[in-house]
């Protein structure tokens, strides 16, 4: 395994191809690259002849009785999904009742005092920031927060030690399987879902089959066992966060990060169409935050 941020996932991957380098089988991880990166490189294949055991293929074993494709072309297959709580806070110096709308952060009490995950990379940030600014509320509501003076860096295990020691006590946009590990380690942080609502995501939870793999055979075994209940009930204890698939237990998982019906949830962040417009929106977040990049 050979983990890396979304982007700097790509660019090694398609860096090695150019020189006539194929090492990688199979892609995990967020939906952004590959949709934005790989595939218009031509380096994915389709997934439907790669999936073969019937408990993988079976459309009842998983939520709305489908396979979560991201594109019409079935190369990206997402199989974890839950609401993604969007803000995180330090327990001893926040009251949750204290922010129930996203709006509140635009009081002045907050200058100052906000740590928010990059959104202008590839991840979960990039995401919120369109969610947030293309479908829940505005761009104007992006424009108002960036005059609190959020310190925006990309190290998302730092920023929620720096939450977790006080150093800051609110963080927009936690990082799904870091927040959890802290939570976890008893650290005084949590995480929530403002009034307006949030989106449902897969994060690192999808799957791809890269084209001339070293070990092909093996990549379709990894692929089969990774959704079948067994793979899934692994990958989502260990992430934190809930499957798609229906007969895989949610116990232990953080109830904040699971799906509730009659919620408002914005279900379109998954699909190629939304992806492909990311690079837009994410040049967009840079113009609004540029005084607080480095």
């Amino acid at each position: 395994v050979v983990s890396f941020r979304g982007g700097e996932m790509g660019a090694k991957l398609l860096n090695e191809r150019r020189a006539g380098i194929y090492l990688v089988d199979v892609y995990m991880g967020g939906s952004t690259t590959p949709i934005t990166q790989l595939k218009p490189a031509g380096v994915l294949e389709p997934l439907d002849s790669v999936l073969i055991l019937p408990e993988v293929t079976d459309p009842k074993a998983w939520l709305g009785e489908k396979l979560s494709w991201i594109d019409q072309a079935h190369t990206l297959l997402m199989f974890l999904g839950f609401p993604v709580p969007n803000l995180g806070y330090n327990t001893n110096m926040v009251k949750q009742e204290e922010i129930k709308s996203y709006r509140d952060l635009l009081d002045p009490r907050w200058k100052g005092k906000i740590v928010m995950n990059d959104p202008t990379v590839p991840g979960t940030a990039a995401k919120g920031f369109s969610v947030i600014g293309f479908y829940l509320i505005n761009l104007d509501y992006w424009r108002e927060l960036a005059k609190q003076q959020p310190v925006i860096l990309r190290d998302q295990r730092v920023q929620v030690e720096w939450v977790a020691q006080g150093k800051y006590p609110v963080l927009f946009f936690p990082q799904s399987a870091v927040i959890t590990d802290f939570i976890r380690a008893g650290a005084p942080v949590a995480s929530f879902t403002p009034v307006e609502g949030t989106y449902v995501t897969g994060a690192s939870g999808n799957v791809a089959m890269v084209n001339r793999p070293p070990h092909p055979n093996a990549s379709k075994v990894f692929i089969n066992w990774v959704l079948s209940r067994e793979g899934q009930t692994a990958f989502s204890q260990a992430f934190g966060r809930q499957s798609l698939r229906l007969d895989v237990t949610t116990e232990g998982l953080d109830p904040i990060a699971l799906r509730k019906p009659g919620a408002n949830y914005f279900m379109g962040s998954e699909n190629e169409e939304f992806l492909l417009k990311q690079t837009e929106q994410m040049a967009i977040a840079r113009e609004i935050f540029a005084p607080y990049l480095k």
